[in-house]
């Protein structure tokens, strides 16, 4: 009875011992294969610095030229004075918003990679959503400020569903970034970590983009508006 009992201790031990050791595998099998995910760089290609990020950053600086030329503190014109301070300091927070270190520290890389691109898309939702688009919404809410001036009134309504759209833009590829280390394990991991770091780093630099070209467009209504009333 009692060697009955010792082997059946022993099956059982073996057995947890099996157990921990196939759990172990598992895991150090996912460990090596997240190691591939973040491994994985897409190289910022000179064309698409040329089309997007070329294109990106003369938008912001197009915007602190046209903040630089007007002085909301002699405007004299169709909004009120109170109006054209708050337009001249909700256009100066998007340029810093769209200047943030963790964009610039980014563009600044040859290449980048899974990790790069999600703390990118989160600079994305923390600074162009959050501090310039929801800045960006005063001009699409004119009529509520018993703003007179034509081009806001008539743009009201398309600049407020715009804005929507942008701040929407990357919520899709937040969920993709966060389930891309997943449990399957498969032969093309090299490819599908790529694609995910190149097609999600573009997606993000082309909202960044689309941003960048809305507020710079804002502010040449800005400066047009202030100049012509001087």
């Amino acid at each position: 009875m009692i060697d009955f009992l010792k082997q059946y201790c022993q099956i059982i031990a073996y057995s947890l011992m099996g157990l921990v050791f196939a759990f172990a595998s598992f895991f150090l099998l996912i460990n090596m294969y997240h190691q591939s995910e973040i491994s994985k760089v897409y190289t910022i290609s000179s064309s698409y610095r040329t089309s997007i990020i070329d294109s990106y950053l003369t938008s912001v600086q197009n915007t602190k030229n046209n903040l630089a030329s007007i002085n909301s503190n002699t405007y004299q014109g169709s909004l009120t004075s109170s109006q054209a301070q708050t337009a001249y300091q909700k256009l100066n927070t998007c340029v810093a918003a769209l200047s943030n270190d963790t964009l610039t520290n980014t563009l600044d890389k040859k290449q980048v990679n899974i990790v790069d691109v999600y703390y990118l898309r989160e600079s994305y939702e923390n600074e162009a959503v959050g501090k310039c688009l929801s800045n960006l919404s005063w001009f699409a809410s004119a009529s509520e400020k018993e703003i007179t001036n034509t081009f806001l009134l008539q743009n009201e309504k398309v600049l407020g569903l715009y804005i929507k759209e942008l701040a929407r833009k990357t919520s899709g590829l937040k969920s993709r970034l966060l389930n891309n280390s997943s449990y399957h394990f498969t032969t093309y991991i090299s490819a599908i970590t790529y694609d995910e770091v190149s097609n999600s780093f573009t997606e993000v630099m082309d909202a960044y983009s689309d941003v960048a070209a809305l507020t710079e467009e804002l502010s040449n209504f800005l400066r047009e508006e202030m100049e012509g009333a001087k």
